[in-house]
């Protein structure tokens, strides 16, 4: 029984590590640049080049933050 509980903790340890570290690897948008997975459009927004989840996600979340400057300027 102690040797179940020492695994399921040291399992916990490790997910609660990963969690906590996944972001510090997420894509950047210079990162993203720099290895020609996005780029600029003409509209001022960018766009995939090399489409994945993490491309996606991260167009998303660049475009939406775009987005909410470019309506802030126009108010």
């Amino acid at each position: 029984m102690n040797f179940i509980h020492t695994v399921k903790q040291a399992a916990s340890i490790i997910t609660l590590s990963l969690v906590i570290i996944a972001p510090a690897f997420a894509l950047d948008l210079g990162d993203a640049k720099s290895q020609g997975l996005v780029g600029e459009t003409s509209s001022g927004y960018i766009s995939a080049v090399i489409p994945s989840q993490e491309v996606k996600a991260l167009v998303e979340r660049i475009n939406s933050q775009r987005k909410a400057h470019y309506e802030k300027i126009a108010k």
